[in-house]
């Protein structure tokens, strides 16, 4: 079994230099499965088995994950939504205020939400600046005029 492991990790290291030669873009890619190859390689010739058979399944783990993983892009909690900036009717909603909700109603809502959902407390970033945003525009929306 050694040999096998042994086998596939030369064959890795052929890849990767011919990659190399070729300029080709998986380069890291590939010496992290000569790595991980290369040490399920000593662990069987140790007669470590089962931390062989972890290194492997280690080893196509990593290259399936590389392989296969998209590109995921979080989204910005700065940059405004999609749909533009946040309505009125949207920052009611996120505070789960109704439509006969006033300027004082706004910072306990917010209060109770954002303890909820603050980072610290088990919440994401962007929760928390989509409660935030949701708090300036009705607090811009509801501010008392002054009538001089």
């Amino acid at each position: 079994m050694g040999g096998i492991a042994i086998a596939l990790a030369a064959a890795a290291a052929v890849w990767l230099i011919y990659s190399s030669v070729r300029g080709g873009a998986q380069r890291g890619f590939i010496m992290k499965l000569v790595v991980w190859l290369t040490l399920s390689a000593v662990a069987f010739a140790a007669k470590l088995w089962p931390i062989a058979f972890m290194l492997l399944l280690g080893a196509g783990a990593v290259a399936l994950i590389e392989r296969f993983k998209p590109e995921i892009k979080t989204p910005d909690p700065s940059a405004p939504s999609a749909g533009g900036p946040m309505s009125v009717e949207e920052a009611r909603a996120v505070l789960g205020l109704g439509a006969e909700a006033t300027f004082e109603d706004v910072d306990p809502a917010y209060r109770r939400l954002i303890a909820k959902m603050h980072p610290d407390g088990g919440g994401t970033d962007y929760l928390a600046a989509q409660i935030n945003r949701a708090r300036e525009v009705l607090k811009r929306a509801l501010a008392p005029t002054s009538d001089d």
